[in-house]
């Protein structure tokens, strides 16, 4: 029978299937794609997990004041993390739309101010 490396946490277990330490399922067309792109020496495609990109480049432009850009990276960002459960960054997007929002406030009081004194 035939050793096999779980794409999920990397434990070797005898024959295809589902592994089991972890119960990913390894005979499925996605996860035998992603064991080739593998065993190439590639990282595997099963998903995208981690921080999502646009989540942190709302933050960052929240952060700057740069309020345009961080509201639509922000939207962006929670449309993106709600398709894709593996992703994460949803408080970093909320954080970066906020902060454009408080940004945007600012800016209007202070408009308001200089046009009226």
């Amino acid at each position: 029978m035939p050793v096999t490396r779980c794409i999920g946490c990397r434990n070797y277990f005898a024959g295809p299937g589902r592994c089991p330490k972890c119960g990913a399922d390894n005979s499925t067309p996605q996860m035998l794609r992603a064991r080739a792109h593998a065993s190439a020496g590639q990282r595997p495609l099963v998903g995208r997990s981690g921080t999502n990109g646009f989540a942190i480049a709302a933050l960052v432009l929240g952060l700057l004041g740069i309020s345009l850009l961080a509201l639509v990276f922000g939207l962006v960002a929670l449309k993106q993390i709600k398709e894709d459960r593996a992703q994460t960054g949803r408080g970093l997007a909320l954080a970066g739309i906020w902060l454009a929002v408080a940004w945007t406030v600012l800016g209007v009081v202070l408009v308001v101010l200089l046009a009226s004194g």
